[in-house]
């Protein structure tokens, strides 16, 4: 686990429009039905400000504002005094900037839809609070990193059911599976959630819901399943980590 305030330094550089169009209506399908919420992957959600004319709906479409997520990790926050978060990197992949980026960790069991899930109440990283805002704007072809639980948060409140005296949390992932480049020949299977996949590993899913604006007043909501991994205290041998590409040592995230 390394260090990652400093990648927090460009985030300096923010656009404040938060309330530019609180009160605009926006039309289209603006909703999705939470379906195989489980399986992993994105369902996005596009709501657009008044109509357009052609040459606008032209414009936006040859010019779309793309965030992709990257990787998922357990990083420390100078910030927070050392604390070990859960982070998620997102990438621009476009060539204009994403505006008001903000990402959160919903509750699956608050809705039956995505557009009504409801977050978790979590105490925020101090990283916010430094910076003023929630609402970050990542620079076209830029990535950025967003802390979004503190492991002891992760632990008491979204994955409360797991063992702790017996499995710890090590890293996550942005699938439900991934083959490691030493056990695929082996083939090694990997099965959901609180089932063993290798080396007594379990995987568990969080749900991510991140919203920014593009230039054109645009707003893309995009939800994502990802999973957190936790081993077995007494697990042997090297571990696959996605965030790092490769096997090492069980080294478990401390509070």
């Amino acid at each position: 686990m390394v260090s990652r305030s400093k990648l927090f330094v460009g985030l300096m550089v923010l656009m404040a429009f938060s309330d530019a169009y609180a009160n605009q209506s926006t039309y289209g399908d603006c909703s999705s039905n939470i379906e195989g919420l489980q399986q992993g992957g994105t369902v996005n959600i596009n709501c657009y400000f008044n109509k357009r004319s052609p040459q606008d709906a032209y414009l936006i479409a040859t010019h779309p504002t793309s965030l992709e997520a990257v990787r998922l990790q357990f990083v420390k926050m100078f910030e927070d005094k050392g604390s070990s978060y859960l982070s998620i990197e997102f990438k621009n992949l476009s060539e204009i900037p994403a505006r008001d980026v903000t990402v959160d960790v919903m509750n699956p069991l608050s809705a039956g839809t995505y557009a009504k899930l409801k977050p978790y109440n979590l105490k925020q990283s101090r990283i916010y609070t430094m910076l003023g805002t929630r609402k970050w704007t990542i620079p076209r072809n830029s990535s950025t990193e967003f802390p979004l639980v503190s492991v002891e948060q992760l632990l008491s409140k979204i994955h409360p059911e797991i063992d702790i005296g017996n499995y710890c949390a090590f890293d996550g992932s942005l699938t439900i599976q991934e083959i490691s480049d030493e056990s695929s020949s082996q083939g090694s299977q990997l099965v959901f959630n609180s089932e063993p996949v290798h080396q007594d590993i379990k995987r568990y899913p969080v749900i991510v819901k991140v919203r920014y604006k593009t230039i054109f007043d645009e707003v893309i909501t995009k939800y994502l399943t990802v999973f957190v991994l936790y081993a077995g205290r007494a697990s042997n041998g090297d571990i696959w980590y996605p965030s790092k590409k490769r096997s090492l040592p069980l080294q478990c995230i401390k509070f």
